[in-house]
């Protein structure tokens, strides 16, 4: 009988574990599939911001991590940690992984992330700092340096930095401009292409490969066209192309991407993706650019979400999370200007603006939140949809609860749509009427309804939402403690919390006894996202004993909070 329950408690041990093996191979494969992401977030670039934040490294990317989980993105991409000239100096095989653009540090916190993130590694070709190594004339060393890359970030447990980074996706280069100014032909690139994957695929057999980056969606590249046919012709492998897309809001359509489509189908490669891993549209203004408003910039971007996902795209990262400040040591840079977080600098923003989401934010979130592969499934067009018009409408298929929904938009000065309905709808501009995040939104009742859209609106017509008390689920920001990380944690943990209305705040640790440990925040504050340091002491500067510990946050009339855990 004694074996007989021990045989009984292994088999349910065993079935945990598959379970939750299970349920994190479900995790991973929805991440991956994920079509949300923000270029050179995680990066170290921003070093002007996190000095005015006060922030350390490990500070930023917990910044970092909180926003990625607020916004729902699970993708990033950075163009400048990677780079041969660097990590091998001496093409000796010596590698330096500490270098100045710190790729160990970035990776390991990309996939260290709660967020759920992954990487596209950007192998750098043709744009190293100083002088240019072409990898046709030293073909063992940079077939060398790739295999130690891909051992080192591959998480396959043999010679891995640490347990979290799982890189699988490599990218050989980063934009076609860069190689044709290092005199870099097409079929260069692509004989370094079949050479990068053959050392990768050696040491990963599931790697990803992409292919170097054109820097315009809305014509086709001969560069790439070459290089695909090239590769075609060697039987050479690749997974991914990826098409960078910046400009004026009203260029949102990547034009060039059903020719893509066409052209890889084409040429073999049908099972290739085509990515847009830096993209997007500024506001305020940039040298020789005209004026954007925040509202057209978040207008812009759901447009760019939803057509090119309509039309081919596969993903798409948004150009930054934090803007850049001073990009190239131009003040005037267009990327300056294209975050979802302003800093309060250059190209005329308004210095209030520092550290606060732009209508873009809140504009990105609902939409990942609406459309991402595994939320909804695209349909079609629906009836108000009429490209010659200027009309855009697109159905989506909620996989959760079957329910269709449309977003919809027109690029005329206006126009008309009628529809007919059974049940209640919510009519919802997605593009937010305050820097708060408020979203215009109206209950339609069952029956014949006729809606005007104006240029610089985007609609979502759906159905109307309720819990399970009946109580309609509101479309604004709720406040909330997002999040405390790390937790369990020794030394500090960062909290982030959000609010959704402007007032009165505190913020404070309690014991398991209800006893007040530390005040973090007292006093008024702005709707939006903070983060909020503790040390593990009380509000005489001593150290607390270890244990379980509670973070009540108090905003007008609601409390939330949640529970820390300090060691030491």
């Amino acid at each position: 009988m004694k074996s007989l329950v021990h045989f009984r408690t292994l088999l349910l041990f065993l079935l945990v574990l598959t379970a939750r093996g299970y349920s994190q191979t479900i995790a991973d494969s929805l991440i991956e599939q994920s079509r949300f992401g923000i270029f050179g977030a995680y990066a170290l670039e921003y070093g002007w911001f996190m000095q005015n934040m006060g922030f350390n490294g490990q500070e930023y990317w917990n910044w970092v991590d909180g926003h990625f989980e607020e916004l729902g993105a699970h993708w990033t991409r950075s163009n400048t940690q990677l780079i041969w000239e660097l990590i091998d100096p001496n093409l000796d095989g010596k590698f330096v992984w500490n270098i100045i653009t710190n790729p160990d540090s970035v990776i390991t916190n990309v996939y260290d992330s709660p967020a759920g993130v992954r990487w596209l590694g950007c192998i750098y070709v043709g744009q190293g700092h100083g002088s240019f190594r072409n990898p046709l004339d030293h073909q063992q060393q940079w077939q060398d340096f790739l295999k130690a890359v891909v051992e080192r970030y591959n998480g396959d447990g043999i010679k891995d930095i640490n347990r979290f980074v799982r890189v699988q996706y490599w990218q050989i280069g980063n934009e076609i401009p860069g190689l044709g100014a290092a005199g870099v032909t097409p079929s260069q690139y692509a004989a370094i292409v079949a050479l990068s994957e053959s050392a990768i695929h050696a040491v990963d057999p599931k790697a990803k490969i992409c292919l170097v980056a054109p820097t315009r969606g809305d014509v086709g590249d001969e560069f790439l066209r070459q290089v695909i046919v090239d590769l075609a012709s060697r039987g050479t492998p690749f997974d991914v192309i990826d098409i960078h897309h910046w400009g004026r809001a009203e260029n949102y359509k990547m034009k060039a991407l059903p020719a893509y489509r066409r052209f890889l189908d084409v040429n073999g490669y049908a099972h290739v993706e085509i990515w847009s891993c830096e993209h997007g549209t500024w506001c305020y203004q940039p040298d020789r650019q005209p004026f954007q408003s925040q509202a057209e910039q978040a207008a812009s971007l759901v447009k760019r979400y939803v057509w090119n996902f309509a039309n081919g795209l596969d993903k798409l990262f948004w150009n930054n999370l934090m803007e850049w400040h001073g990009f190239g040591g131009n003040p005037g840079s267009i990327f300056n200007a294209m975050g979802l977080v302003g800093d309060g600098s250059y190209c005329g923003e308004p210095r209030e603006e520092f550290n606060r989401p732009r209508r873009s934010y809140y504009s990105y979130r609902v939409l990942a939140e609406l459309i991402d592969s595994h939320k909804a499934k695209y349909t079609g067009v629906n009836a108000f949809h009429d490209e010659r018009r200027g009309n855009f409408g697109y159905t989506y298929r909620d996989l959760a609860t079957g329910e269709k929904f449309h977003i919809m938009w027109t690029d005329s000065t206006s126009a008309v749509y009628s529809f007919a309905i059974e049940t209640e709808y919510e009519w919802i501009n997605l593009v937010p009427v305050t820097g708060e995040g408020d979203f215009d939104a109206r209950i339609l009742s069952p029956g014949n309804h006729t809606v005007t859209m104006r240029s610089g609106e985007v609609f979502l017509l759906k159905k109307r939402s309720v819990t399970s008390t009946g109580e309609p689920v509101p479309s604004s920001m709720n406040t909330a403690i997002l999040r405390i990380f790390p937790n369990p944690f020794l030394s500090s943990t960062v909290i982030t919390y959000r609010l959704s209305r402007p007032g009165r705040v505190e913020l404070a640790v309690y014991d398991l006894l209800g006893r007040r440990i530390r005040t973090l925040v007292r006093g008024s504050r702005l709707p939006q996202m903070y983060h909020v340091s503790w040390d593990g002491r009380n509000d005489t500067g001593e150290p607390v004993p270890a244990g379980l510990y509670l973070c009540y946050l108090h905003a007008g009339n609601k409390v939330v909070a949640r529970s820390m855990i300090h060691q030491r």
